[in-house]
């Protein structure tokens, strides 16, 4: 299922360079090791991209891949870091890490009666809002640049008990699929770029007289 919403909903990448962005380092971390075992290219961010982040991230940000979004104050800033990682030439996909946090926390909040009576009720939803508006950018940079951003969050294990998080529920509304784990997510990816190298690369590029099964090895001459 996740694969096959993957397949229906986003592009396929023209290669295996990947960026992560993601909303804490620890998750980064995860997220660049599940992607180099399933034989992604984390890259080196290209210097028209460093200097481009620095513009739109807090001055302590790690100047590395994964993006680390830590510790930012902006809700706007993990868009806008996609959207200049999508628009570069040498970047193939985008690995989100860390969407519905604030939507998950905003459910949580309106069940604490003191809050509400407090007024804090419209901050809330402002910022849940602000997040929904997140998340529908993130489908349109997907259509704008037709490169695929895939998305892994935590909160998705949470997202449809007794507090529903409207964040997720929205992204995959729109055919994004949301994740649980960044290594389930990079094995969607690997799909989808071996999918785009059996289209796209010529056959005589891979070893014409074998193939595998199951873990074996055959030969056609067998």
């Amino acid at each position: 299922m996740e694969l096959t919403s993957a397949f229906v909903n986003q592009p396929l990448p023209r290669g295996r360079r990947v960026v992560i962005v993601s909303e804490g380092g620890g998750w980064g971390v995860i997220g660049a090791d599940a992607c180099a075992a399933a034989g992604l290219d984390v890259i080196p961010l290209p210097e028209s991209v460093l200097q481009e982040l620095d513009t739109i991230l807090p001055g302590w940000w790690s100047r590395g891949n994964p993006i680390d979004l830590v510790a930012g104050n902006d809700r706007t800033m993990m868009t806008r870091a996609i959207e200049c990682v999508l628009k570069c030439p040498e970047v193939d996909a985008v690995l989100v890490l860390g969407v519905g946090y604030m939507s998950s926390r905003a459910a949580e909040m309106h069940r604490v009666p003191e809050l509400v009576e407090m007024g804090m009720g419209k901050l809330i939803n402002a910022a849940c809002d602000v997040e929904l508006h997140e998340v529908r950018k993130i489908n349109s940079l997907i259509d704008l640049y037709g490169k695929p951003v895939i998305v892994a969050s935590d909160t998705v294990l949470l997202a449809y008990g007794a507090t529903p998080n409207a964040a997720i529920r929205e992204m995959e509304r729109l055919g994004v699929y949301a994740y649980s784990s960044p290594h389930n997510a990079a094995h969607t990816l690997e799909s989808m770029a071996k999918r785009y190298e059996f289209l796209n690369i010529p056959r005589e590029k891979h070893s014409p007289d074998k193939f595998c099964f199951n873990g074996l090895t055959f030969s056609e001459a067998h």
